[in-house]
C-alpha cells in the first residue's frame, strides 16, 4: 500500500482509465480502475479505498446511484 493512499477511478473509457494511472500512479499513488459499476463494487470490497474518482455515466449504472452505494456500505471512503 502506498504510503499517499488508494484512488479507485472508475469510467468506462478504457484510455481514460489508462492516462489517469499513469499520472496518478506516477505521483505515488496506488490506482485502481473499474470500467463499470458491478467492477467497482468488486473493487471496493476487496480492501480499503481513500478516495474515489467516478464517471456519472457508467454502462450498467448511473454514478449517482454508485456514489450513493459507496457512501452507504463504505463510509470511510
Amino acid at each position: 500500500m502506498s504510503p499517499f493512499g488508494s484512488i479507485l477511478v472508475i469510467d468506462d473509457e478504457p484510455l481514460l482509465l489508462q492516462s489517469i494511472r499513469i499520472m496518478l500512479g506516477s505521483q505515488g499513488y496506488d490506482v485502481i480502475t473499474a470500467c463499470s459499476g458491478a467492477a467497482a463494487v468488486e473493487c471496493l470490497g476487496q480492501g480499503a479505498i481513500d478516495l474515489v474518482l467516478l464517471d456519472i455515466m457508467l454502462p450498467d449504472t448511473d454514478g449517482y446511484q454508485l456514489m450513493g452505494r459507496i457512501t452507504t456500505y463504505y463510509p470511510d471512503t
